[in-house]
């Protein structure tokens, strides 16, 4: 029996992902099941414009002969990632379309903010969809993944990871929600779908049931002169057709980040290939009168951005708001910043030297 993950994030940016695939791959090993995970965001899949795709031909060789596929995937902004909603669009052509009909699912969706629930659901309907089932699933925070540390934790997530496990050595199959519509099928150059059967009408039938109606003699009076008029104006030679109006486009001019939101952005640029064995919390203060107080917790590949004040952090950068964007900006590394007096650090001073090589702006 074999199982297959799709998950659908960078290493090291995915709220803990590698740790929650960790006990799926360990707990359906232990009993005796194949498993592969496809991660889809290394996959680079091209977006679906309803054209089979070779990258896609691929992963359903792939996934040919799996009894159950795992989905799993951070949401932000209450939806699955990018990649992996790319994925799922394909699942609308006709020939990727048996790639989860019937089979048993697993979804997971991990989240810092609320939101893991909406994605969650994203994910079944279209599963449901696509004639899968979505036997199990599963919505965690951020402070839940890193509870899994614990047995008692731990355990809860191993149990619902044997309740799939039980249902696919059953075969088990649920009955589809009423509501869940197959996904749509039709390609560039399928025929189109059949014509509406209601009654369609030429000019002739239209004209014929206009003139059945009972109209007062202003009404019909107006008619016939705008009649004419229109007439005339098709006769006149020379007649440029009038462009419609349209208003005129306003420049769009890209909103700039505060030095907060560029702070609150530093997970999506952390290079985890060098933080291996790391475990550290670099705390922020940031004055003037953009000034705010955050940190950084970094455990090995995973980096999470938290707002306040930390109680131990291991290093501690002091500056103004306007160095901070400078250094965010890439203007100049935070170590040389700190060369020229610029911001100021206390505690292990090394770590400065690392958050140089961890974090890449461009």
């Amino acid at each position: 029996m074999k199982v297959t993950a799709l998950t659908g994030n960078f290493p090291g940016a995915g709220c803990g992902m590698e740790a929650v695939m960790k006990i799926f791959a360990d707990t359906l090993t232990e009993l005796g099941v194949e498993w592969e995970e496809i991660n889809l965001a290394l996959e680079q899949v091209p977006y679906c414009d309803g054209a089979p795709a070779r990258k896609m031909d691929d992963l359903a060789a792939r996934l040919e002969g799996s009894a159950g596929i795992v989905l799993a995937s951070a949401s932000d902004l209450a939806a699955p990632s990018a990649v992996l909603q790319t994925f799922l669009e394909y699942l609308g052509l006709p020939e990727y379309q048996p790639l989860l009909r019937e089979k048993n699912c697993l979804l997971v969706c991990l989240s810092q903010r609320p939101g893991a629930d909406a994605a969650l659901a994203y994910l079944s309907r279209t599963v449901q969809a696509a004639g899968g089932y979505d036997t199990v699933r599963a919505a965690l925070t951020g402070a839940q993944v890193r509870s899994l540390a614990e047995q008692e934790n731990r355990e809860i997530l191993e149990k619902q990871v044997e309740d799939f496990y039980r249902a696919l050595r059953q075969s088990r199959r649920f009955f589809l929600p009423a509501g869940a519509e197959p996904l749509p099928a039709r390609t560039a150059g399928q025929p189109a779908p059949a014509e509406d059967p209601r009654e369609k009408l030429g000019y002739a039938e239209v004209s014929e049931k206009l003139e059945k109606r009972s109209y007062s003699e202003r009404q019909m009076q107006d008619m016939r002169e705008l009649s004419q008029f229109f007439a005339q104006k098709l006769e006149e030679p020379g007649q440029e057709t009038a462009e419609p109006f349209t208003r005129p486009a306003e420049p769009v001019v890209p909103r700039a980040k505060t030095v907060r939101q560029m702070t609150q952005s530093l997970p999506r640029h952390f290079q985890p290939q060098f933080s291996q064995g790391l475990e550290a919390v670099i705390q922020l203060v940031i004055s003037g009168t953009k000034g705010f107080e955050s940190y950084l917790t970094i455990r090995g590949a995973d980096c999470e951005y938290h707002a306040g004040k930390h109680q131990t952090p291991d290093v501690t950068i002091l500056a103004e708001a306007d160095v901070w964007e400078d250094v965010l900006k890439n203007k100049y590394t935070a170590q040389k910043a700190f060369m020229i007096g610029k911001l100021k650090v206390r505690g292990n001073f090394v770590l400065l030297t690392k958050f140089d090589q961890m974090f890449k702006f461009e």
